[in-house]
């Protein structure tokens, strides 16, 4: 039984057969689909990076499991903007040379930061900031809701590698996990125009929910919050280590409690600016998509891989 054959399976029989028989077929649904996805990715064009806009980069954060996510994610948005801009890829301490060859053919011109270059270069630029320092070097192990153990703190590249590891006067932060649809004319206007100093943040809207029928539904949520998955800001104006800092001893037991701390630091950071903007919930969507939207962040991520098929076609080229 081939790949398609079994995921056509699972996902007939998912909401047929009683929970105890069908409870692991969404995580197998989920790995096929990585699988599937992981496969096609192959399948589609170069695109070259690290000539447009030298004043920007995007950053994002990735390790082996998220190698094809990655190039989904990244040529999406290369796409849909039609620009070649600079994009570096900070790398968990999981990428293995096969990895950096694929990612590198697939994006040439793509910056590579190794995890234990990072490691290095970050012990000097963190002297005198002990509690950032603890944030960054410290392995503080933790659950997510399927028992796959991994390190909550691991996040604090995303606050400090990515800003401290540039040299770019803009920085668009965007995780393996967002896949653009339609062009990003804000965000595309914004890298442009480098009289614009502001902030430009995603936020979570919708609030995903299962019916009686086992099928997925969206609420809105209480309050629209910043969410880290797409943030897009001047790095040498908002990222203040000082600031950071403080921020990080007023909210120790934050810092050691909160998977996302990295997120609420940022939204610290940027909301409380007047230049900063939210980008509209239902066009840069969080768990949310339809075919209005101009990018979704699926944080669930089988909604991710079945997703890829409303953009697959146009990466072939």
């Amino acid at each position: 039984m081939n790949q398609e054959t079994r995921l056509g399976f699972y996902k007939l029989f998912e909401n047929r057969l009683p929970w105890m028989l069908a409870k692991d077929f969404p995580e197998k649904i989920e790995g096929l689909l990585r699988d599937i996805f992981d496969d096609r990715v192959l399948g589609t064009r170069p695109y070259e990076t690290g000539v447009d806009a030298p004043h920007f980069e995007l950053h994002m954060l990735i390790g082996k499991r998220h190698v094809g996510m990655c190039l989904w994610a990244v040529k999406s948005f290369l796409h849909q903007c039609g620009q070649s801009y600079h994009i570096a890829l900070h790398d968990d301490g999981t990428l293995t040379d096969e990895n950096i060859d694929l990612l590198k053919a697939h994006l040439p011109n793509v910056r590579i930061i190794l995890r234990a270059d990072a490691d290095a270069e970050m012990t000097g630029k963190l002297a005198g900031y002990p509690m950032l320092n603890t944030f960054r070097f410290t392995v503080l192990e933790t659950s997510n809701h399927r028992g796959q153990k991994y390190n909550m703190f691991i996040m604090s590249l995303i606050m400090l590698d990515m800003n401290l590891l540039s040299t770019a006067e803009k920085i668009m932060i965007l995780d393996a996990d967002v896949l653009f649809f339609k062009p990003p004319v804000e965000i595309m206007n914004w890298i442009a125009d480098r009289s614009d100093q502001g902030c430009l943040y995603s936020v979570e809207k919708f609030r995903p929910y299962r019916d009686e029928n086992n099928q997925l539904k969206f609420g809105l949520k209480a309050a629209e919050t910043l969410n880290s998955g797409l943030l897009c800001y001047n790095r040498m104006s908002v990222v203040d280590l000082p600031t950071l800092e403080q921020y990080a001893s007023d909210n120790r037991d934050l810092m050691y409690t909160s998977p996302v701390f990295e997120q609420l630091a940022y939204s610290y950071l940027i909301r409380r600016r007047p230049d900063s903007r939210a980008l509209p919930g239902d066009v840069y969507a969080f768990n949310y998509t339809n075919k209005d939207v101009t990018a979704t962040h699926f944080g669930m991520k089988r909604q991710f891989f079945e997703n890829i098929p409303r953009v697959e076609p146009l990466l072939r080229g």
